[in-house]
């Protein structure tokens, strides 16, 4: 049995549960009142408008991903209202596969607890419990995070090739491929607005 007293000393781990609650509660009204959808579309006339080349749209749109879980204070919360979004862009925008796509969305999603104490729950809990100062969580998580990002964009695709799950020659210029072609009439009846 617990003591108020005891729960009085761990009051940081009670305070990161609160507000993780809070924050996935947000993240499901932005999804509910379509801003998430609308996010979506506008990144991928974004993309569409740049006429880059199907790899570096694609590299583009992981790294948007990455850098938006500084919005969100929790991977479920960010997984939860940009995966699908930024995996239907991956696949409608670059002509990459829908599996590498998936696969590197859900490594990039592991990535997000390196570069700052908040990036996680579990993160803020350790953080709080002062197993690790914020200087030095910030300084590791910085040189991880120059290490892992580059390898993902630039290794993955090359190691994937290699395995067979994507072939580069797959990918033709944005330019030369018909919108209307893609699925659900991509992209902007692929995210609905709430009506």
């Amino acid at each position: 049995v617990l003591r108020w007293s005891e729960l009085k000393s761990v009051h940081s781990v009670f305070s990161t549960i609160l507000w993780f609650g809070g924050v996935l509660a947000l993240s499901e009204g932005l999804t509910d009142q379509g801003v998430i959808a609308w996010g979506g579309r506008c990144l991928t006339d974004a993309v569409t408008a740049l006429h880059l080349p199907p790899l570096v749209s694609w590299a583009g749109v992981v790294l948007f991903y990455w850098l938006a879980h500084f919005l969100f204070a929790s991977n479920t919360a960010h997984i939860t209202a940009l995966m699908p979004v930024v995996l239907a862009t991956l696949v409608g925008l670059s002509a990459v596969p829908p599996l590498p796509s998936a696969l590197c969305l859900c490594y990039v999603s592991n990535l997000f607890s390196a570069p700052t104490h908040y990036g996680t729950a579990p993160g803020a809990v350790l953080s709080a419990a002062g197993y690790t100062t914020t200087p030095r969580w910030w300084s590791v998580g910085g040189a991880l995070t120059l290490l892992y990002v580059p390898l993902w964009l630039v290794g993955g695709p090359l190691a994937w090739r290699i395995l067979g799950l994507w072939s580069l020659g797959l990918a033709q210029p944005l330019a030369s491929r018909d919108r209307h072609a893609l699925p659900h009439s991509w992209p902007h009846n692929f995210f609905p607005l709430p009506a």
